[in-house]
């Protein structure tokens, strides 16, 4: 009798070991990625629900698929040791403890994921429970230049609750082509937490990564500051989303000089903005707030990016810290090209009689875009300085012909383009993502074609001049499948 009794507890207890660590995927069309079948039935796999990351990695390590692994406090990868995180893979940020993933100079990250196995940071909060800032983020430190004048030459420090993180200059030798890793088919749901001494709160931080490092495929939502910041380095970047990040979805600061193609910023939550600064953006291209003419120049080159704001589904009554779709200041060079600008207070802004004076000296760019659903010029694109006409023989002496180029001037922009109809986008772009995912595949538009002309910024090996259709899409959905649009109601560890 007692052994009956004994093997039945046993069978009891492993029937409880089973099921509590089980990873679920929801099978809802809203997450069409995430190890569901190909059906859309549940799939149950089991996992290890309590693995915690040490909070130093000093020797190469590889994570297993079948975890769910907890970021609490700092995590640091040190030594030039490489992280390796499987496709699938879970990793929890603590919300107690504002856990954040440090990948220091020298050290890499390997998050390859897959198309039907992203790789997924997220809140350790339960499901209905998670909130934008319930963690750090992830940041990754590489040796590339920078503009930084603190604490020396072409040094960037990041301070976080656990320590000061150093990018850039080893022994004042900076590396462009640093390797820093690669992040593909990855997701990163509420980051953004601020701590004590945190100056650059964001969900990812590029701080000087090179232009070995590879980033393709991330999607990164509900942000309670910044989505993608790259800060210096020369790291390119191709199919990035945001979704309802609080702050600025794409940053380009402190001398970086890289590339972004296929990009979407989407903030349609009329709550999903920052009250702390008054600055709410979708796109901000800038080279250093305060003392802005130091050199390496920031000069950032976009292109074919979808900006949809929040009033794009028809919100009225926004709050007044959402401001632009783009904005250009502080000595801001580089530019943006065959995007669509739709549902922002302002389109685009050039701020700054330093900005203006790039425009002019053609160092400053924003051609072949649309506009859509803006009823006046002045909504469409403004500036912020004393005068347009800054330096002696300007290009163009107003904004509108430096936008419009009614004269066909060379050192002026071309391709403007302002729509009131006939975008080409789905009516689920302003539905509920918990009930069906977006789609954001363009159908029939009258939008114009995108262009790269030749000895243009966008004349580079590195962008794809085959699209067509002006934004991050054509007649297919990049984001389809990967992406998470409703992580609030998606369970990992259970």
């Amino acid at each position: 009798m007692k052994k009956i009794l004994f093997y039945a507890l046993m069978l009891l207890l492993g029937i409880f070991v089973f099921y509590s660590c089980k990873k679920f995927t929801s099978p809802d069309s809203h997450m069409a990625g995430r190890r569901s079948s190909s059906n859309g039935a549940n799939s149950l796999e089991l996992v290890t629900c309590s693995r915690t990351l040490p909070n130093t990695i000093s020797s190469n390590r590889t994570l297993n698929p079948d975890s769910a692994y907890l970021i609490t406090n700092c995590v640091k990868v040190t030594n030039g040791a490489t992280l390796t995180i499987p496709a699938g893979t879970v990793l929890l940020g603590q919300k107690s403890t504002n856990g954040t993933l440090v990948i220091e100079r020298g050290a890499k990250i390997v998050a390859n994921g897959t198309a039907m196995n992203p790789v997924v940071f997220t809140s350790d909060q339960p499901v209905n429970s998670r909130a934008p800032g319930d963690w750090g983020g992830l940041i990754i430190a590489g040796k590339a230049s920078n503009n930084s004048t603190a604490p020396s030459s072409n040094v960037i420090e990041v301070d976080r609750a656990c320590g000061t993180i150093t990018a850039g200059a080893v022994s004042g030798v900076t590396t462009d082509t640093d390797d820093s890793g690669t992040l593909s088919y990855v997701q990163i749901h509420y980051a953004g937490g601020a701590v004590s001494g945190d100056e650059i709160p964001s969900a990812l931080l590029l701080a000087a990564v090179g232009s070995n490092t590879d980033i393709d495929h991330v999607q990164i939502t509900h942000s309670a500051k910044d989505g993608m910041v790259a800060y210096g380095g020369r790291v390119n970047a191709t199919y990035v989303a945001n979704y309802d990040n609080y702050k600025v979805d794409f940053r380009f600061d402190q001398g970086y000089r890289g590339n972004l193609q296929f990009g979407l910023s989407v903030r349609l939550d009329a709550n999903a903005h920052d009250p702390n600064n008054n600055r709410s953006n979708a796109v901000v291209i800038s080279n250093e707030p305060g003392n802005g003419n130091l050199s390496p120049y920031t000069n950032a080159v976009l292109s074919n990016i979808t900006i949809l704001g929040p009033a794009y589904c028809g919100g009225s009554s926004l709050s007044g810290d959402f401001r632009n779709g783009v904005l250009f200041t502080d000595y801001a060079k580089g530019g943006v090209f065959n995007s669509l600008i739709a549902g922002w207070p302002q389109g685009m802004r050039v701020e700054g009689n330093n900005a203006i004076t790039n425009a002019n000296n053609g160092d400053l760019k924003f051609s072949y875009n649309t506009f859509y659903g803006y009823g006046t010029t002045a909504s469409q694109y403004a500036f912020t300085g004393s005068s347009w006409d800054q330096p002696s023989g300007a290009c163009v002496d107003n904004m509108t012909d430096w936008i419009e180029n009614p004269d066909n001037l060379s050192c002026a922009n071309f391709g403007y383009e302002a729509l009131t109809s006939g975008l080409g986008y789905s009516n689920s772009i302003c539905g509920n993502y918990c009930s069906s995912a977006p789609s954001f595949a363009l159908g029939s538009t009258s939008m114009s074609n995108s262009s790269y002309p030749s000895g243009s910024m966008v004349d580079l090996a590195f962008f794809n001049k085959s699209t067509k259709p002006r934004g991050g899409f054509n007649g297919t959905d990049w984001t389809a499948g990967w992406t998470d649009f409703c992580p609030q109601a998606t369970g990992y560890c259970i």
